[in-house]
């Protein structure tokens, strides 16, 4: 029997072996809220006509019932984003209407939990009664490519612009269905990409400049190339450029996870024992956050700009140090021995 609903979770096995399978499954289902159907596996239009051998590859298809979602995902103390509010909370069943549906990546977590609580996945794939098993992927997956295809151009410009969290649906798509860690890599490699476009033609123009003044003073040595004065100017653009996009990141990244409400994530940092903070509950969150009694604006004005001063002048001081050398050898050069 095949169920209209849209399936959870997938095993493979063998009509052999699925007799050992089902006796499995009936601890799973006897509870209710969790059905499974059972399909041949047929690599051809042709195979439909065959009879079924011993050793045909099954595929044992899992459907959960919302019911069982939900009690699940309570159990769990899964978070949850209240509706028509900017908080999350623990997901209540009796409340299951004030909360908004589980994304893709907490219905698999709760499937995964309940398989594991109740079959030994494991010792059924070394016995040979499953061959493989996996999630289901859903028709939401499509969605990602077909938002992407939409948003791309528009979300990278925005990535430059600022204007970047009205066309962030394909992102919000991803961390939805594959959890806010992928969701926040892909904007971060949205963002890198975005802002290498003008660092890319920049090059681009300063590469051109170079050759064309090389050219005039040398001729066709390729030699000097790296001791033109464009060169120094183009490595502070760099510099600006790395400290200019860096700096756009960590904005970004901020105004996403508060619109995703993690907030509350944790460092992988260790904590110094001579870290002074402030303890502070966030309103929406209701989680607690740790305020540093040191400001860091001072702290990197008195510190992280005079540093990033010097290196620049340690790299300019580098590259007349090297124009002096080589103006130096030519004229070593010109001079009869």
């Amino acid at each position: 029997m095949a169920h209209y609903k849209t399936p959870n979770y997938c095993l493979v096995t063998r009509v052999d072996t699925l007799k050992l399978l089902r006796i499995e499954l009936d601890s799973l289902v006897v509870r209710g809220g969790v059905y499974y159907s059972i399909f041949r596996k047929v690599n051809d239009v042709a195979d439909f006509d065959k009879p079924i051998g011993e050793h045909d590859t099954m595929m044992v298809v899992l459907y959960y019932d919302d019911a069982v979602i939900d009690l699940m995902g309570e159990i769990m103390q899964l978070e949850c984003r209240v509706s028509k509010a900017d908080c999350q909370l623990p997901f209540q069943c009796f409340a299951a209407d004030k909360f908004d549906q589980f994304n893709s990546r907490q219905i698999q977590a709760i499937v995964q939990k309940t398989l594991h609580e109740e079959l030994d996945l494991d010792y059924l794939h070394k016995a040979g009664a499953v061959s493989d098993h996996f999630n289901v992927h859903t028709a939401e997956r499509d969605r990602i490519a077909i938002s992407w295809k939409e948003h791309r151009f528009k979300l990278m410009w925005g990535m430059l612009t600022g204007n970047y969290m009205n066309e962030m649906q394909p992102i919000n798509f991803i961390k939805e269905y594959y959890g806010e860690k992928f969701g926040f890599y892909f904007a971060w490699l949205t963002h890198y990409t975005a802002w290498l476009i003008p660092l890319g033609l920049t090059g681009l123009a300063f590469g051109i400049a170079i050759i064309i003044t090389q050219y005039e003073e040398f001729g066709a040595e390729t030699k000097h190339i790296m001791a033109s004065p464009l060169v120094v100017l183009y490595g502070i653009i760099v510099m600006l450029w790395i400290t200019l996009m860096h700096e756009s990141w960590k904005r970004k990244e901020n105004s996403i996870a508060n619109a995703w409400l993690v907030r509350n994530f944790e460092d992988a940092t260790t904590e110094m024992p001579e870290y002074k903070c402030e303890i502070s509950i966030d309103p929406d969150t209701q989680h607690i956050w740790k305020v540093s009694l040191k400001d860091a604006y001072m702290r990197q004005m008195l510190i992280g700009v005079p540093v990033s001063l010097a290196f620049i002048i340690v790299i300019f001081l580098s590259q007349c140090l090297l124009q002096y050398v080589n103006i130096f050898a030519g004229v070593d050069k010109q001079i009869p021995g």
